[in-house]
């Protein structure tokens, strides 16, 4: 054991002021893919060897090319990145530029490190890996036996896939994201206009490369990468792009208009942009009446109206329209001959979207009714030019050109990763959906398209069911986060509260997985004071951020140059699957070990039959565990 003192709080300015180096590089206007392609092919001519690697410094995994020149010391100058040309997610931004840089870099973790100071000062004494997993393991089962599982929990923002494999073969649901600035937003609005299954972060894109008008609301193109490669193309065939955000991002430097607004006031243009496309008749009416719920029809009281409200012993899954005379029809689900869902409805039958008559229900009572159309339209007719101006700063005049290039264009909004930090944001992304589905360009080519996912996936671990089949009983308690928000993606605050209040019940350890707490979290002294609380808190990461401070263990992890991995390609229109083979080991001196190893080395030693369930079994070098997991 080293008696080496690491204080982790002191020289990350040196890690803050490279890497803004590194990210002005990469912001620097980049050569077209044609010329990493020579330049590639020139370096294979030469004899360096080429290596497909998927970047998983973000959500993204880019698609890049990693050149090694043989028969030399791995170094900055001996292995290159470029993109990956022919990638359908071929990203370059400031972290992939910096990717080497990350590699051998003088701060990154080498050893693991146990806390000898108070929590926050970042002060930590080098120890071996036994001695860590031993003393984590030792914490865990301690903790278990007196609180039960679910007082356990993971996180990670990239690597959910990681953290997971500590607390589910554990038996507590608590591996919780912590997208709740980042995509949580979009995928709550998504799932509320469109339905699950259309949620998720990639699931329902722009098509980039064949779109005419795009707008970006509080989006930025920085991530994902690829798809900004994607959208160039379009670019260069004369698409345009309008960005409308309180800042001038960093894409509007080049052609694209940049429209200011006050911050926090999107929805109301959003709301001012649909009202202008109902007022001017441009919304495309006929796909709002054939393929959304915008006949349906509304009671008073906003819940829709069922076959089962207007036929004795009717469908409740069953939704009513009507015709212009009056005529009811039905809408729903139901399955076909080969098992598959379609919709059910009557092609024939035409709806209107305005002036329903009263409608008789099964008790002999007639009510009022309106259609969703009509609800959105009485909810959108305040927001005038004038008022959408009076919120948001923006001028009339440019909304109504916004919103007559939107419809002539057949445009799209992207509905983005984000729109703004530590912000919600549901209702703007509920309205973005909506804007697109009124301008008709749902799944057409230039419009908001459904990707397609890629069929595969690897064996794995869920809540109760291990990569070979074994199956066992989890906790009794419901995941944290879905007891507090049940709409929500994931919502690791929820955890970090309960550390401190116990309710709805008590978190005493979590295990941070490739993830830091404050770039997502506004209130960084109560996150402060949640971390503290902790009775356990273990951090594996691959350089020191703000989060450290406040760990008990903090281990070194294996960067994604050091890891084979395959996955279906996110943000891709086609079914892609990628292979990441870097083949390069840590740098001298690093003793950074696999994510997922660390977690389960950690549950054999605190609950070896827990470990079992998930087929794990004491794997004592890299190699052995690679032969596990792969």
């Amino acid at each position: 054991m080293s008696d080496r003192i690491v204080n982790l709080s002191v020289s990350r300015r040196a890690l803050m002021k490279g890497g803004a180096l590194a990210a002005a590089a990469a912001a620097s206007p980049c050569l077209p893919n044609l010329a990493f392609a020579e330049q590639i092919k020139k370096l294979e001519q030469e004899g360096w060897t080429k290596h497909p690697v998927a970047c998983t410094m973000c959500g993204a995994f880019c698609g890049l090319v990693e050149m090694r020149k043989e028969g030399e010391p791995v170094s900055e100058k001996t292995v290159r990145i470029f993109p990956n040309p022919g990638h359908p997610q071929q990203g370059y931004c400031g972290r992939s530029a910096a990717t080497m840089w990350v590699w051998n870099h003088p701060l990154r973790l080498k050893k693991p490190l146990k806390r000898v100071g108070e929590k926050g000062e970042g002060k930590f004494k080098e120890i071996t890996w036994d001695e860590a997993l031993d003393g984590i393991a030792g914490q865990l089962k301690t903790i278990v036996e007196k609180y039960g599982e679910s007082s356990i929990a993971s996180t990670s923002h990239t690597f959910s896939g990681f953290s997971k494999w500590i607390t589910l073969p554990l038996g507590s649901p608590n591996n919780i994201g912590h997208a709740s600035s980042c995509n949580a937003g979009g995928i709550s609005g998504r799932q509320w206009v469109f339905g699950k299954g259309f949620d998720g972060a990639g699931k329902m894109e722009p098509d980039y490369a064949n779109l005419r008008y795009l707008l970006l609301i509080g989006r930025s193109m920085g991530a994902a990468m690829g798809a900004l490669h994607t959208l160039n193309i379009a670019r260069a065939n004369g698409a345009r792009v309008v960005s409308i955000d309180p800042r001038m991002p960093d894409i509007s430097y080049g052609d694209v208009d940049w429209v200011g607004i006050r911050p926090s006031t999107d929805a109301a243009f959003v709301m001012g942009l649909i009202n202008r496309m109902i007022q001017d008749g441009t919304a495309d009416f006929d796909f709002i009446q054939r393929f959304t719920n915008g006949a349906y029809l509304v009671r008073d009281n906003g819940r829709p109206l069922t076959q089962a409200d207007v036929i004795e012993g009717g469908d409740k899954a069953k939704y009513v329209v009507a015709n212009a005379t009056g005529e009811l029809s039905f809408r729903g689900l139901k399955k076909n001959e080969a098992g598959a869902v379609v919709f059910d409805e009557d092609p024939a039958f035409k709806a209107v979207l305005e002036g329903v008559a009263p409608v008789k229900l099964t008790d002999g009572t007639t009510i009022p009714v309106k259609t969703a159309y009509e609800v959105v339209k009485e909810t959108a007719a305040p927001y005038t030019p004038e008022k959408v101006y009076e919120i948001t700063g923006v001028e009339p005049g440019i909304l109504l050109r916004i919103a007559k290039e939107f419809t002539n264009l057949k445009g799209v909004i992207d509905d983005g990763w984000y729109t703004s930090k530590n912000g919600t944001d549901v209702q703007l992304y509920q309205l973005i959906c909506i804007a697109n589905a009124m301008n008709g360009n749902i799944d057409i080519p230039g419009g908001l398209v459904v990707t397609a996912g890629a069929g595969f996936s690897v064996p794995s671990v869920s809540a109760g069911k291990g990569p070979n089949g074994e199956k066992w009983q989890m906790a009794k308690e419901k995941r944290i986060d879905k007891i507090v928000y049940p709409e929500a993606s994931a919502t690791f605050k929820v955890a970090l509260q309960a550390a401190v209040t116990g309710k709805p019940y008590p978190i005493k350890g979590v295990f941070f997985v490739g993830t830091t707490m404050f770039h997502r979290e506004a209130n960084s002294q109560e996150l402060a004071e949640q971390l503290k609380k902790l009775e356990l808190c273990v951090v594996q990461d691959v350089l020191p951020q703000e989060l450290v401070d406040y760990a008990d263990y903090v281990l070194p992890a294996t960067y994604f140059m050091e890891r084979k991995e395959m996955a279906g390609v996110k943000w891709a229109l086609n079914g892609s699957i990628y292979l990441s083979d870097p083949g390069l080991t840590p740098p001298k001196g690093c003793e950074a070990r696999h994510d997922v190893w660390i977690l389960l080395e950690i549950l054999r030693r605190a609950f070896p039959e827990k470990a079992e369930r998930v087929g794990y079994k004491e794997c004592k070098t890299a190699e052995e565990f690679n032969k596990y997991f792969d």
